[in-house]
């Protein structure tokens, strides 16, 4: 991906984040993290959070980028699983 094209794909994912994304690292490889916060399918009381650290490599898009998950609140590590299967998948899905 050119840097321009990294840009571009930055800002979207900034605007559709807003205030739940940051630009950990610009250079040499983009970091980004994104907040996420829920509710509990137990207990709509319960907020679930995390956040998602993605490393954007030179060959993103075409190869899925590096992430991890962390400072994760009230969920299990099923629930960690399943993050992990669907952020796999949906990658998968893309390419």
């Amino acid at each position: 991906m050119s840097s321009e094209d990294c840009e571009h794909e930055l800002l979207a994912l900034e605007s559709i984040y807003e205030d739940k994304y940051q630009l950990v690292q610009s250079t040499p490889k983009r970091k980004i993290k994104v907040y996420l916060v829920g509710q509990s399918d137990d207990s709509l009381s319960m907020k679930v959070k995390c956040q998602l650290l993605f490393e954007l490599t030179d060959k993103y898009p075409n190869k899925a980028p590096k992430y991890q998950i962390l400072k994760p609140e009230n969920l299990s590590d099923e629930d960690i699983s399943d993050m992990h299967n669907i952020i796999n998948e949906n990658y998968l899905c893309m390419c």
